[in-house]
């Protein structure tokens, strides 16, 4: 029996050395909780035509002249659209032309409002056919994954000549020679361009 409450002091004692070294530890510890939230910075995706898109009259010496106006044809700028970081938007040109070899100047405008570089990575022509020639001039040609619009403003202009091919004889509509084409522009996130998380945090 003596024997039997030997061994029970002992486990008790035993257990409350245990428990003091616990909260002895506990005194020792500290707790450092971090809370973080991660902000992207203001990143907004904008290129687009503008209404500096119009037609001109070519001067003698192959350069801009007077804006034609509705005279000599329009300019109609089709709505952007928009997959994953590919932008595209076409601008729709009609142009009413008098002789064969007559021709008038396109000048796209295309802007970057967005705060990201953007990178041409498409261009096509389509529907310039039946003796209409469309050409970009030889001293600033448009460069696929070189031509870059810097964000915030960045601007690219670029002409191209609009032609009735003095080899054919009749072009477009009998009546008023006009025919229409489309130019599509597609431009993707320039990748040299990173835009870097901010990371702010508490300690308690």
């Amino acid at each position: 029996m003596k024997k039997s409450n030997k061994k029970s002091r002992a486990i008790i004692v035993l257990a409350i050395l245990l428990l003091a070294l616990a909260v002895g530890y506990a005194a020792f510890q500290t707790q450092l909780l971090v809370s973080g939230t991660a902000t992207g910075a203001d990143v907004r995706w904008n290129v687009h035509f503008t209404n500096g898109t119009k037609l001109y009259e070519v001067a003698n010496d192959g350069s801009k002249g007077a804006e034609v106006a509705n005279t000599r044809g329009t300019v109609s700028l089709g709505t952007a659209s928009t997959t994953g970081v590919s932008h595209s938007q076409t601008a729709t040109v009609t142009v009413n032309l008098d002789y064969p070899g007559d021709e008038v100047l396109l000048e796209t405008v295309i802007e970057n409002t967005g705060t990201l570089d953007a990178k041409l990575t498409g261009f096509q022509v389509s529907g310039a056919s039946n003796g209409l020639i469309v050409t970009s001039p030889t001293n600033d040609p448009i460069t696929i994954n070189t031509d870059v619009i810097h964000k915030t403003n960045g601007t690219c202009t670029a002409q191209f000549l609009v032609k009735w091919d003095d080899t054919v004889p009749s072009f477009g509509n009998s009546t008023n020679h006009q025919q229409a084409f489309t130019i599509t522009f597609t431009y993707s996130q320039d990748t040299a361009t990173k835009t870097a998380p901010t990371l702010t945090h508490t300690d308690t």
